[in-house]
């Protein structure tokens, strides 16, 4: 199994013929470990299945550990999976287990791989031997076996394995999956296991390739140009999780912001949530966090004022502003999209102003206004500098 009998190892238990057969197999062999069993009270037998876990413990001199957990609302598998690594996660800082072992099986990562091609785009298709989950590291010594092969084992072995009667609920989508497999043979599976380990060598050539590309969070259009639509798609993955690690980039949206892209002369950007863009440019795509923008500037008497959007002064020319003495103590922060201004008597909308003046879209994002003490917006730059640079709008690199 590729273990050390140098370690401390906590095997998540489940009382399944997997985590079984593993705690057999760690038994036999001599390693150290001791189990953790999470009860979420959602089944029936789950107290008996508990039970039994600690009696076996108890009769191998294992030390076990039990959480009780009780679902309340919302995806139950999401709120499991993260009660389990939670409860892994207090026990090997308490205990200082060196690692954690799972016994997930090769339909597990068939299913996980299948689970994937619905889902969305991943960093790397099955499951892992080994990875880090919640800052544990994470171990699963039976990647190499079947279900049935543990099944086997445990009936070989006389280990009073449990079913799990919600595996058969077609409601949950890896059940429907895992009823499916049922119906495939071994060696058709051993293909789809083939075809996951093909993928996951192409993923690591492309992100090699992409790592290259993605300079300073920029994305040369002609560079991109160079790639094709699978590798384009990985790109917009691996851009987008450089700034947002748990975000979730479905196919369908990555290829409809690549043929936007393809279409649009200009600037054009689009929304991820969470305050994300990404934002094509004349000659690269950007990552833009819109919060990183975001900036106010209290003002109590004239003065030269900057910072690293921004440079103003104050001192000499008040009038250039629509300012005098009377109109501060004042504000000076970035602009909203939505919001109307006054050019002399002229009532504009902020974005037509953007757009007649051709401003570029990034500083669109951080485009400075000054506000009087009466809260009235008093001025907005129509130009990045004027001829004395008693404003300057900076240029930006590499900022998200």
């Amino acid at each position: 199994m590729n273990l050390s009998k140098d370690k401390k190892y906590l095997l998540g238990l489940s009382m399944g013929s997997d985590s079984l057969s593993l705690f057999s197999m760690l038994q036999k062999e001599g390693y150290v470990f001791s189990c953790a069993i999470v009860n979420y009270h959602f089944r029936k037998e789950a107290d008996d299945e508990v039970n039994l876990a600690k009696e076996i413990c108890k009769k191998n001199n294992i030390d076990i550990y039990v959480k009780d957990s009780y679902f309340k609302k919302g995806n139950f598998e999401d709120f499991a999976r993260n009660e389990r690594y939670e409860f892994f996660k207090e026990l090997v800082d308490k205990y200082h287990f060196d690692e954690v072992l799972i016994a997930h099986n090769k339909d597990d990562l068939i299913e996980t791989y299948l689970l994937q091609e619905k889902r969305g785009i991943v960093s790397y298709y099955g499951l892992l031997e080994e990875t880090y989950i919640k800052g544990c590291k994470i171990r699963r010594p039976l990647l190499n076996y079947y279900k049935d092969e543990l099944e086997q084992y445990c009936k070989d072995n006389n280990l009073p394995y449990c079913i799990d009667k919600t595996n058969f609920d077609t409601k949950y989508q890896r059940n429907k999956i895992r009823s499916e497999l049922k119906l495939l043979s071994k060696e058709e599976k051993e293909k789809i296991v083939n075809l996951v380990k093909e993928k996951n060598n192409r993923l690591i050539e492309d992100n090699a390739l992409i790592e290259k590309i993605i300079d300073n969070n920029k994305v040369a259009l002609k560079v991109l140009d160079t790639l094709n639509e699978d590798q384009k798609v990985r790109l917009l993955y691996q851009f987008i999780k450089k700034y947002n690690q748990n975000y979730i980039l479905k196919t369908s949206f990555a290829k409809e912001i690549l043929s936007q892209i393809n279409k649009t002369q200009g600037n054009k950007s689009f929304s991820l949530g969470e305050g994300l863009l990404i934002v094509k440019l004349y000659d690269c795509l950007r990552i833009v966090k819109i919060e990183n923008y975001n900036y106010t500037v209290e003002v109590d008497r004239p003065s030269i004022v900057e910072n690293r959007f921004i440079y103003f002064d104050l001192t000499k020319n008040l009038n250039l502003f629509y300012l005098n003495d009377d109109s501060f103590p004042l504000k000076i922060e970035n602009v909203k999209g939505d919001e109307i201004i006054y050019l002399g008597k002229v009532k504009k909308k902020i974005n037509r102003l953007f757009i007649d003046e051709k401003i570029d879209y990034i500083k669109r994002l951080y485009w400075p206004k000054i506000i009087d003490r009466h809260g009235k917006i008093v001025f907005v730059p129509r130009t990045t500098k004027n001829q004395n640079n008693n404003f300057v709008v900076k240029d930006l690199d590499g900022v998200i």
